[in-house]
């Protein structure tokens, strides 16, 4: 039965959910927004297309839903009657699956979907496009790289956006053309040890941390500085509109992000990485400037980059990253205010005190270090905790071996007796 011109009742301009030219390309394609079945039914397709095909025939679910956005949009002007619009929809996508493995249509006139077909395919339109476009082009969304690579590149810049800080997100687009450069930086550098995929996530996972950290891993990498988003350059500028970031600030706060990243942020219980976080009223030393406002890891309000629970400005934590400039020192302590004498001689036994905050206070003032030991000989008892050793024993040797101790690395600033 022929198609037929689409009654009145069918001609539906336009949609409510998805914007105009949303099937332009796979780029544009992955904001379409269908029904949880008609996705679902998408989705099905490609999985059971790209089960057993090479890597020229599988398809991705963004080509998909072009194909079907289009056929949805075709049967306004003409269908085959007693057909729904979702089945007008499905049998092109069906049809364009066809095309995809066969190499030709069943029906010699359907070419209307040739530009979404990978640029290997014999049918594909998109080859000389992609071809005119110069190795450092910005635009790379008229390439199609395959459906695996296509997944594994959204994959990676999702994974990335999801933990950025406001400002320092990469889009879609930016990914791909950088991803495109690393490809072709292969045929340059002569070598074939690697492939060129290879080269591509190499350089894709370069250009990230570069917008992450705001300094490379390797000093000579500036070929994709022009690609970094103008967010990411703005958010930074404030972050170190008070002072100068050294690079070995910058490298601590990359780390500290990196590990975070990995193990969770840290906290505050007897769990992961503790945060040593002392709220405004406590932070002794606010006025000099040791305070998360002035920490770049600091994302305004109640919010840290690497802490899970709520900050103030004024308050600080033992990670503090802050520029050059911004703290104010404290005049010079004299040798025999610094060197303060021990509180108390001796430690009781751990039966005969009432709480473990009691033992930790005695051992503070018997460290000679002053109440500036608290949180440390405090972090010292909970690592024994989650090390499954004698948390009394493991406080009670910081206080008494303070520099020597296996806990050194969470004293203050100042040792015992300096």
């Amino acid at each position: 039965m022929p198609d037929r011109k689409a009654p009145p009742g069918d001609r539906i301009k336009g949609s409510e959910s998805n914007r105009p030219k949303s099937s332009e390309s796979q780029s544009s394609a992955r904001s379409i927004e269908f029904s949880e079945a008609t996705e679902k039914a998408l989705q099905n397709k490609v999985e059971k297309n790209n089960e057993d095909a090479s890597t020229a025939k599988k398809t991705s679910l963004a080509t998909l839903k072009a194909v079907y956005r289009r056929g949805a949009g075709a049967f306004s002007s003409s269908h085959r009657p007693g057909m729904t619009r979702n089945q007008w929809a499905m049998a092109r996508v069906n049809a364009f699956l066809y095309l995809l493995n066969n190499g030709a249509p069943e029906n010699k006139s359907y070419v209307s979907d040739n530009d979404l077909l990978p640029t290997g395919h014999p049918r594909s339109t998109r080859k000389k496009e992609s071809m005119s476009l110069s190795p450092n082009s910005k635009d790379a969304r008229m390439i199609y790289f395959g459906a695996d690579t296509e997944e594994a590149i959204s994959t990676r810049v999702s994974a990335y956006n999801a933990k950025a800080p406001k400002g320092f997100e990469v889009s879609l687009p930016t990914a791909r053309a950088v991803f495109r450069r690393g490809a072709l930086a292969m045929t340059a550098s002569g070598t074939s040890r690697r492939t060129r995929n290879d080269w591509g996530f190499a350089r894709l996972d370069a250009f990230l941390s570069l917008v992450r950290h705001g300094r490379p891993h390797n000093p000579s990498y500036t070929e994709d500085n022009d690609l970094i988003p103008l967010t990411a350059s703005a958010a930074r500028s404030e972050e170190n509109a008070a002072g100068t970031v050294t690079g070995e600030e910058s490298d601590l706060a990359g780390a500290l992000l990196d590990i975070a990243e990995k193990y969770g942020k840290f906290n505050q219980d007897a769990t992961g990485i503790w945060a040593g976080y002392v709220p405004a009223a406590e932070n002794e030393v606010a006025e000099i400037g040791v305070m998360c406002a002035n920490c770049v890891l600091y994302r305004g309000e109640d919010q840290c980059a690497i802490i899970a629970l709520p900050v103030e400005p004024a308050g600080r934590c033992r990670f503090a990253v802050i520029p050059d400039g911004v703290v104010k020192p404290e005049p010079p302590i004299e040798d025999e205010v610094r060197a303060l004498p021990n509180l108390i001689s001796f430690i009781k036994e751990q039966d005969d005190y009432e709480s473990n905050e009691d033992a930790i206070l005695d051992m503070t003032e018997y460290s000679g270090l002053g109440y500036d030991a608290e949180p440390a000989i405090r972090a010292a008892w909970i690592r024994a905790t989650n090390d499954d050793s004698d948390p009394f024993k493991r406080a009670l040797s910081m206080a008494e071996l303070t520099d020597q101790s296996i806990d050194a690395d969470l004293l203050p600033r100042f040792e015992k007796g300096v």
